[in-house]
């Protein structure tokens, strides 16, 4: 009686852990840079105060955007762009 519960739980188990696995695996995964349009990106971590922001500069169209890491949230808010092109325009 007991060999024949002891095989039974592990069936059991088997089977809740093949479906646990066939759900991780059927989860949608994050692709960087993915499309038509290759992209450079420079990207820099930075910290100011408590708070950590991360700046991207996209060397093709020269758009610098801060965006910052929520960790209560686990996502990732953003903050602001900027066209870097206009800001040496005005310099120049």
């Amino acid at each position: 009686m007991t060999g024949k519960l002891l095989i039974a739980g592990l069936v059991v188990l088997n089977v809740l852990l093949g479906a646990a696995l066939w759900q991780r695996s059927s989860e949608q995964k994050a692709f960087a840079q993915m499309g038509a349009a290759k992209r450079n990106l420079l990207i820099v971590n930075g910290v100011s105060g408590n708070s950590n922001y991360i700046y991207m500069l996209d060397l093709n169209s020269g758009i610098l955007s801060v965006s910052r890491p929520d960790p209560v949230g686990r996502e990732i808010k953003f903050v602001a762009a900027q066209d870097v092109n206009q800001d040496l325009a005005r310099v120049r």
